[in-house]
């Protein structure tokens, strides 16, 4: 996933759905959130078991795809959230 990032700001009165704010970057996207993933969990490795994951390149590759997989579950998740409390699909 590498898509721009997109965030809205909405507001629900007596039913009805007021856009209040929208923005969007077309240089930041799905790779850069894996990126800060990555640099965490190394971090993260490296503080708890004394692991440097990134001088192992297949470690390194192993856990940007786990990153991947992190960060569309994360998306569907709150894709999903969104729509269970408005009954609005938002994209």
């Amino acid at each position: 996933m590498n898509g721009p990032l997109q965030v809205s700001i909405v507001a629900f009165k007596k039913g009805k759905l007021q856009v209040l704010a929208h923005a969007w970057d077309r240089n930041l996207g799905g790779r850069d959130f894996d990126e800060v993933l990555f640099d965490h969990f190394c971090e993260e490795f490296g503080a708890k078991h004394k692991i440097d994951i990134k001088s192992n390149a297949r470690a390194s590759f192993r856990l940007r795809l786990a990153c991947e997989k992190v960060e569309g579950s994360l998306s569907l998740e709150i894709g999903v959230l969104a729509y269970d409390q408005t009954k609005v699909v938002l994209t």
